[in-house]
């Protein structure tokens, strides 16, 4: 679910109630790279709200010791990407979606950060292909969550905090990553972050004939919205202040030549 403020010419052309396929530039990551591209008359605005994967437990996206929840600003659009895979039969979807709505005004916003690269092409055959994203936080945040993505040929994910005195810290390692089984890990405490730190995140992919949910081992994988298809993705969520524009937290990377990736990127 993605929020369209009023103004934003984000998938203009959906009209609510009715299914809609956005173009390829506006699809799931790819909304970055427009937005990167978009001139001044071209109002791309929209923000990650929420989502379900295979295997998350339900959600709760308010922090009641922090006193912060999200945000639907006034007059927004709720825009739910949903992901099929055709299976030849006509078949129903009963998908629901439920908010609770605070009872007074939070004193906190609780924002979903996504750090990506989808810039990747991953070999055939390749059993330990690399990848790499990062992202730098502009002012101090306190973190409660990460939570790795990838799809089927997803191998293994490391995300970290580079701090801008030096020092790292792990926030989650999965080193079996499974697609069928994908989580968001909360701290046992928030992690006051510092501005200038960077969200780092290093991965692998598994393209082999090895990967048992592999279904075609031959073709190069890039990045896109099906599960055949791959993504690099790691989402923190962060409490903020309330009035603040959830699009001046992040500097995003660009991508890193190949070569550079490799030597990165290695565990």
């Amino acid at each position: 679910m993605y929020l369209r403020p009023p103004g934003s010419q984000w998938m203009k052309d959906a009209k609510p109630g009715e299914a809609y396929v956005p173009p390829p530039s506006q699809r799931g990551g790819r909304q970055f790279e427009a937005n990167a591209k978009a001139g001044p008359k071209e109002d791309m605005r929209n923000e990650w709200f929420m989502g379900y994967v295979p295997g998350l437990f339900p959600q709760s996206y308010f922090d009641p010791t922090h006193k912060a929840a999200k945000l639907i600003p006034a007059g927004s659009d709720i825009v739910i990407e949903m992901h099929y895979t055709p299976s030849g039969k006509e078949a129903q979807d009963q998908t629901k979606v439920g908010l609770v709505l605070a009872k007074g005004l939070p004193e906190k916003r609780l924002v979903n950060l996504n750090v990506l690269d989808a810039s990747f092409d991953i070999p055939p055959n390749d059993p330990n292909y690399a990848g790499h994203a990062s992202a730098t936080i502009t002012q101090p945040v306190r973190l409660i969550y990460s939570q790795p993505h990838m799809h089927m040929r997803g191998k293994d994910m490391i995300m970290k905090l580079e701090y801008p005195t030096g020092e790292s810290e792990t926030l989650v390692s999965v080193p079996h990553y499974n697609y069928l089984w994908q989580n968001l890990y909360f701290e046992d405490q928030p992690i006051q972050v510092p501005k200038g730190t960077k969200v780092d995140i290093s991965c692998h992919w598994d393209n082999s004939i090895n990967n048992p949910l592999n279904p075609d081992p031959s073709k190069s994988i890039r990045w896109g919205p099906q599960s055949f298809d791959e993504m690099l993705v790691g989402f923190v969520g962060v409490i903020v202040d309330r009035d603040v524009n959830p699009e001046t937290l992040l500097i995003r990377a660009k991508p890193t030549a190949k070569a550079d990736v490799a030597v990165g990127a290695v565990n």
